[in-house]
């Protein structure tokens, strides 16, 4: 290989290096333990990787000088790595010195940042597998850029205020009190019904309260799940890393997600009496405790659901009265929009367990008494304004939804959107939805005949084998229970296969045995 390409690849090395220490240090404020971490891995990084690399590409070591224009020098001689605008590493007492930023003195084993900062840190105890796997999953998320905002006045106003910026929920929303900012945590709401006219503001809402997400949550602990089947605006959102899915468009596919929802409500109850916790935050306590992975929140948000029902009242009803009654104990949030909130639209069932109400201008009193328990929906007319009710109120107060704009939306999206994404702890492929039935899956008899040959059986095994969606998966699972295949739920052990392939084999042979005859 050529030694222009060798420069090239290094140099490329080296910048990835660069931005992890960067980023660690604006993680720092964040999050300590991370933020030191970061620095240093990229630390690590920059000093070895472009060792590694020149190693393996030319079976040797170099000693010679490589220059490349005006950015890097490596001398070998002495071990000194010398980037002309960023770093300057002396191998010889082990230090980086990044003349920006940070001093590293591995003497003491300190981390000192010139401003603010100063760390101990093990270096042994950090640069582990698992420390490196942790260190990944944490930051395939980047906060978008806040100066995107500032074509939109009012929530621009919102993200930069110190009362968004010192919330220590990450899924809070603003609105505006005249000059005051009023913060809506999902945490306190849960899920939330939003009635209004065309127009006046209802899907601007669900804007804010997407943007405010993304400004503030990690998709490795909150994911969303979108329906929009009428206007299509969501579909604004595909390929931001926090969605399970692309948004839906599709009113089957609509009812098969909110299905996968309450299978999904149904499965974390098993794991929290597995592990002996009454409901979501108890169960993310323990593993916070114990080092383990925690569990991702879950916001379901629909807009316009008359649209999604279709000829399936019965199927949407079902879902949707299980979600807002069992779904804030396991860590899933329904947003839902409506129109017009009658009770074609939406059961009392199902009103009854949302108890933060919002609306926008409703046509009249009838309709406002039906979202807010009262009137005066009927009298808002300008768009964004709202009269909002939760917990505890009897009069709802009024406050104004921020406009953002669509050109903010994208730039926002577009600079945080990822392609071919992968999901943490919950994957949903498009085929789950599609066949969420209570009937025999097509795959179930293939899944019988890996299960015994391979002896073990669980929704992994089953998602690697057949490459389904974690639902799909765990239909099947439950599918071979009722069969007499497998045991029954067992936590997070695998299931034990009850048939030997032994057994199996001579049930086969007697089967065929019987056709023939």
């Amino acid at each position: 290989m050529k030694e222009k390409k060798i420069k090239n690849i290094c140099k490329i090395e080296r910048i990835i290096s660069a931005l992890i220490i960067f980023n660690g240090f604006y993680q720092i404020g964040k999050n300590k333990n991370l933020g030191t971490w970061m620095v240093i891995i990229g630390i690590i990084l920059i000093i070895i990787l472009p060792k590694i690399t020149k190693k393996v590409l030319n079976n040797k070591e170099l000693d010679t000088d490589i220059k490349e224009d005006n950015e890097i020098e490596v001398n070998q001689k002495d071990g000194k790595l010398v980037d002309n605008d960023l770093i300057e590493a002396n191998e010889k007492n082990e230090a980086l010195v990044d003349n920006d930023l940070i001093e590293v003195n591995h003497e003491n084993e300190a981390l000192v940042e010139k401003d603010s900062l100063e760390v101990n840190v093990e270096i042994e105890e950090v640069v582990t597998n698992d420390s490196v796997k942790n260190y990944e999953e944490e930051i395939i998320y980047k906060l978008p850029n806040k100066e995107l905002l500032e074509n939109d006045d009012e929530i621009n106003e919102i993200i930069k205020s110190e009362k968004y910026i010192n919330a220590t929920s990450d899924i809070v929303f603003g609105l505006k009190d005249g000059e005051n900012i009023k913060l809506i945590d999902l945490n306190e709401t849960s899920h939330i019904l939003i009635a209004g006219t065309t127009g006046m503001g209802k899907t601007n809402l669900l804007d804010n309260i997407i943007i405010n997400l993304l400004y503030k949550s990690n998709p490795k602990y909150t994911k969303l799940l979108m329906i929009d089947v009428k206007n299509n605006s969501l579909r604004l959102y595909d390929g931001i890393p926090h969605l399970l899915i692309p948004v839906i468009t599709d009113s089957q596919k609509a009812i098969g997600g909110l299905a996968w929802i309450v299978q999904e409500i149904q499965n974390r109850y098993q794991i929290f009496i597995s592990n002996h916790v009454k409901n979501f935050d108890k169960f993310n306590e323990k593993m916070r405790t114990e080092n383990k992975e925690e569990m991702a929140k879950i916001i379901v948000i629909i807009d316009d659901l008359y649209e999604v029902i279709g000829n399936n009242k019965f199927d949407l009803d079902q879902s949707i009265t299980k979600i807002t009654n069992l779904g804030k104990t396991a860590g899933i949030i329904l947003v839902c929009a409506i129109t017009r909130p009658t009770s074609n639209i939406i059961s009392g069932n199902a009103k009854a367990n949302i108890y933060t109400r919002i609306s926008f201008f409703l046509p009249a009193k009838i309709d406002s008494n039906l979202i807010l328990d009262t009137d005066g929906a009927e009298k808002l007319k300008r768009p964004g304004d709202l009269l909002f009710k939760t917990i505890g109120t009897t009069i709802p107060k009024k406050y104004h939804c921020p406009y953002i704009s669509e050109g903010c939306i994208k730039s926002i999206v577009e600079s945080i959107r990822v392609e071919n994404k992968k999901t943490d702890n919950i994957i949903i492929f498009e085929s789950d939805i599609e066949e969420c039935t209570d009937e025999k899956d097509p795959l179930l008899e293939e899944a019988i005949e890996e299960v015994i040959r391979n002896q073990t059986a669980s929704t992994s095994f089953i998602q690697r084998k057949f490459n389904v969606g974690y639902a799909r998966a765990g239909r099947i699972l439950d599918q071979l229970e009722e069969s007499g295949i497998v045991s029954g739920f067992q936590g997070s052990m695998p299931r034990d296969v009850l048939i030997s392939k032994e057994r199996w084999d001579e049930l086969n042979k007697n089967m065929k045995l019987y056709q023939e005859n």
